[in-house]
Order: structure tokens, then C-alpha cells, then sequence
């Protein structure tokens, strides 16, 4: 709850925010999903997403840092996964878009490679 404070997270739904309604950590078990605001732009928190779960996430998560603070996240293709399965109508807008940051990600990590004329 610090955290979500530091970041000035509200809850986020169709049509605007509200203020969290406590700041008891227990309120972040009472549901599977929360979807968040912050001065940072949205966040979301899931505790049984599709495909797998936080073992399986595990795996395949990434250490990023947010304001000096390193967080483990799930990796995109876990979240490109996760989405697939879930199959909503809101995670169809995303995956386009995700993938393609994700083979962007790919090829900025492989270079430019080598070309040769013969």
C-alpha cells in the first residue's frame, strides 16, 4: 500500500477513477483483479491471471526499476499469453500493439546484423 500511495494510484474504471477506500493491505486480497491509475500512467494487478499462475510467471519475469525501485514483472510474451487466453474483448485492442513492441524489443536486442553485397 506504501507503493501504490507513492505512486498516487486511484482505481480506474469505465468513465474515471475513485480513491482507494482504505489503505489496509488486506483490501489488495479482496480482489482477483485491480485496475489502477497512477501518476505514471495505468497499472494493473492481477492475482490469478490466465495461463498460468504465479510459479509460471515466474519463470519467465523481468526485473525492471520504477523510481529506483526494482520490481519483478511478468514478461510480454506471458502477458501476450495471458491476454490470448483470457480472451475479453479489451485485451484484443492491446495484442496488436504489444506484439509489436515485443518483435521491436527482439530486434533492437539482435542489432542491425550483417549485410553483404556479392
Amino acid at each position: 500500500m506504501a507503493a501504490l500511495d507513492e505512486l498516487d494510484a486511484v482505481i480506474r474504471f469505465e468513465g474515471g477513477t475513485v480513491p482507494l477506500p482504505t489503505h489496509d493491505p488486506q483490501l489488495l486480497s479482496a480482489s482477483e483483479i485491480w485496475n489502477l491509475r497512477t501518476a505514471y500512467g495505468d497499472l494493473d494487478l492481477l492475482y490469478n491471471p490466465a495461463g498460468g499462475g504465479y510459479d509460471d510467471l515466474l519463470a519467465g519475469s523481468e526485473w525492471v526499476t520504477v523510481r529506483g525501485y526494482p520490481v519483478l514483472v511478468a514478461s510480454l510474451d506471458d502477458i501476450i499469453r495471458s491476454k490470448e487466453l483470457a480472451d475479453r474483448a479489451k485485451d484484443h485492442e492491446s495484442l496488436t500493439e504489444l506484439r509489436r513492441f515485443r518483435d521491436q524489443r527482439q530486434r533492437d536486442r539482435e542489432g542491425p546484423g550483417l549485410s553483404f553485397d556479392l
